[in-house]
């Protein structure tokens, strides 16, 4: 999650879309969820901060698992989408799942999450009594990047009426520039496609007594009441705490923001803060995994739900 300053009518008709349940009978590879988390939060990636060679890392991480999962490259030979920050050339990491529905593949859906953290910064808190001193990030935000990932893995073995772009996005920390960089010039770099909404995951892998919260928001009141009828439908568990994002505090603070400024609708999924935000001791051994592994299925589900319906004027 970027960086923050911590403190102790439309009405929609009666329509199908929100009424249909979109599940699947899917398997979660924990073992694969786990692996991917503890690799892309150890040492060796260094924490992952922008222009290090843990950052290339974790970016070459995903652009493997990509290829592994079966993506495509989003411009047809490369995954990697440059862009300048600070004098640097920085890359977020995009692979596709084509639609396999003729009259919807051209609609897509945005599925993100962070891959950078703060690694030996002067933005990473030490923590006294320990001689670590690096940011590892195992839940800000390598819980996001694996839940991405595992969604990626999902939806290649099950494509969705409409297509999805997988992001790992880059230079969260340093202000949203990735996400910013991308939402900008979206059209240019994706033209064979309508974007209809993103979806977000940063810190999800924590706070596992609570549910996970899911904000969502539009500038177009039926899209946000859409959005909220969709959380409601697929909350028989109480998986989610749903929120309006013009309600939650921390909505301007992570990737989905630059697209919802852009007049996209967008759902943030994530559990929170802890003691661990930004210190040294976020490490992979605190991560909440039967948890992480629920939270991977409820948001597939509205991931699926979104990406499967027939209605052409959502």
């Amino acid at each position: 999650m970027k960086i923050i300053q911590l403190k102790k009518t439309d009405k929609l008709n009666s329509i199908s879309f929100y009424k249909h349940n979109y599940k699947n009978n899917i398997e979660i590879d924990e073992s694969e969820v786990k692996n991917n988390l503890e690799t892309l939060s150890s040492d060796e990636f260094g924490g992952r901060l922008v222009g290090t060679e843990g950052n290339i890392k974790a970016q070459d991480f995903l652009v493997n698992k990509f290829k592994e999962y079966g993506l495509k490259p989003y411009n047809n030979n490369t995954y990697l989408q440059n862009f300048k920050w600070n004098g640097l050339s920085v890359n977020n990491v995009i692979g596709v799942i084509e639609g396999s529905d003729p009259n919807l593949k051209n609609e897509a859906i945005i599925v993100g999450a962070h891959f950078d953290h703060i690694g030996q910064s002067y933005l990473c808190w030490k923590v006294p009594g320990t001689n670590d001193k690096i940011c590892n990030g195992a839940d800000d935000n390598a819980s996001g990047t694996v839940a991405m990932l595992e969604l990626a893995r999902l939806f290649s073995k099950f494509p969705t009426k409409r297509t999805i772009i997988f992001v790992g996005f880059n230079a969260e920390e340093m202000g949203l520039i990735g996400s910013s960089d991308l939402s900008n010039k979206i059209k240019e770099l994706l033209p064979n496609y309508n974007i209809k909404y993103m979806i977000n995951m940063d810190m999800v892998g924590r706070n596992g007594d609570k549910p996970l919260t899911a904000a969502f928001d539009s500038k177009n009141p039926s899209s946000a009441d859409l959005l909220k009828q969709i959380l409601q439908n697929l909350n028989s568990n109480n998986d989610f705490d749903i929120i309006q994002g013009k309600y939650f505090k921390y909505f301007p603070y992570s990737d989905h923001y630059p697209f919802y400024k852009q007049g996209f609708p967008v759902i943030m999924f994530s559990s929170l803060l802890h003691n661990d935000y930004h210190k040294v001791t976020d490490e992979a051994n605190k991560i909440d995994y039967s948890t992480l592994f629920k939270r991977i299925q409820a948001i597939y589900n509205v991931v699926n739900t979104l990406a499967n319906d027939n209605q052409k004027n959502i």
